[in-house]
């Protein structure tokens, strides 16, 4: 998670490629086991992380296998998203 903190503009820079609009990681620990959750809001048809070229997506998956446990990750419906209008207009004019 350090390395993606130090690097936060090379992760940003990455965002548009994924249509990602939102990406954010929380932890907890439970039981001293450190537990990691992502949420993220994309649409649909960007480049998929597995196919980039920059070096830190080629990290940031590195991160992934190291850390994700197969089968554990869900994709939810989203029901209800909550931005100001500001943004909404941003996202909606692309």
């Amino acid at each position: 998670m350090q390395v993606l903190n130090n690097r936060i503009a090379e992760c940003r820079a990455t965002l548009e490629a994924e249509t990602m609009y939102f990406e954010a990681i929380f932890s907890e620990e439970l039981d001293d086991e450190m537990y990691l959750w992502w949420l993220e809001f994309k649409d649909t048809g960007g480049r998929p992380i597995q196919e980039s070229e920059a070096e830190i997506d080629r990290i940031h998956l590195d991160f992934w296998e190291e850390c994700i446990e197969n089968g554990s990750r869900q994709v939810m419906r989203t029901e209800l998203v909550l931005i100001p209008e500001f943004i909404k207009r941003a996202i909606d004019s692309r």
